[in-house]
């Protein structure tokens, strides 16, 4: 067995075992799985939401200019998490380009989310899937995060475009204090709702009627009825504690049915199989 002390690795070793590293760095990265339109979970359990920058019906950030390629004309309009309708193109999205030259004159850009990326800065990225307008134009964007707990709302800086014949790639900054790890609450956990299944609701309802009916039962045996000793205290104690036997009853019943029907089934099935006598 040959060995490598004090000696440089030969290149295919090396190449191997930088390899192995990079496969085993990308396997733990971190990622942010999509919760919902502008919310996104960690693996750590850490949470990503816009929701209370939203701007509900109207888009929170309205004009967003255009930075690149400069005397770009066009201006954004986008909301993190409910789509809007503007102007006559924009009709349920979440970020709508408007021309500030033509009045009412709008395109659409993103109406929905394809994921949500960690950067190796550490900063998240929303994607966005690429919508194409009426006229065959392809628009794709994407808005990366960056933390500042300082921000709130947030500031979003002027978006840069990317152009090609017929398609343009668009891309922003946002921060914001929500871009935060936990930075903002996410509705489904710590907003108005109780996070709790129906199941749930209808266990925990069970238990407290149970506690009630068995130390209300209780109370009115001994105060009322004058009982003083257990078991015969609790509450229609002679039906529950006959409900063993009647469950005994029942099996040993079902069972006699089950064996009757099958020995019966039985002799009905082989009843030519014997020679008469």
């Amino acid at each position: 067995m040959q060995c490598f002390d004090g000696e440089k690795l030969p290149s295919n070793a090396m190449k191997a075992f930088l390899l192995s590293c990079f496969l085993f760095v990308h396997s733990v990265a971190e990622v942010c799985q999509k919760l919902d339109q502008c919310s996104c979970k960690k693996n750590s359990g850490q949470i990503i939401s816009l929701w209370e920058i939203d701007g509900g019906s109207n888009p929170a950030f309205k004009n967003i200019v255009t930075t690149s390629p400069p005397g770009t004309r066009f201006l954004f309009d986008w909301n993190p998490c409910t789509k809007f309708n503007e102007g006559d193109g924009c009709q349920d999205v979440l970020i709508c380009q408007t021309d500030p030259d033509v009045a009412g004159h709008t395109s659409p850009c993103a109406d929905s989310v394809v994921d949500f990326k960690v950067e190796n800065d550490g900063t998240t990225t929303i994607k966005y899937e690429e919508l194409t307008d009426k006229s065959g134009y392809k628009r794709t964007v994407s808005i990366n995060l960056k933390c500042d707990e300082g921000q709130s709302p947030g500031d979003i800086s002027g978006v840069k475009e990317d152009f090609i014949p017929k398609d343009s790639k668009y891309r922003a900054t946002l921060t914001s204090r929500c871009a935060c790890d936990d930075g903002c609450p996410y509705p489904g956990e710590t907003g108005g709702s109780t996070g709790l299944s129906t199941g749930s609701i209808l266990l925990i309802m069970f238990f407290v009627l149970l506690i009630v009916y068995v130390i209300g039962g209780i109370l009115v045996n001994k105060f009322k009825m004058g009982v003083e000793s257990m078991p015969e205290m609790c509450p229609n104690y002679q039906f529950w504690a006959g409900i063993p036997s009647l469950i005994k009853d029942g099996v040993v019943f079902s069972c006699s049915s089950v064996k009757s029907a099958c020995l019966s089934l039985y002799q009905k099935c082989n009843k030519d199989s014997y020679a008469k006598v």
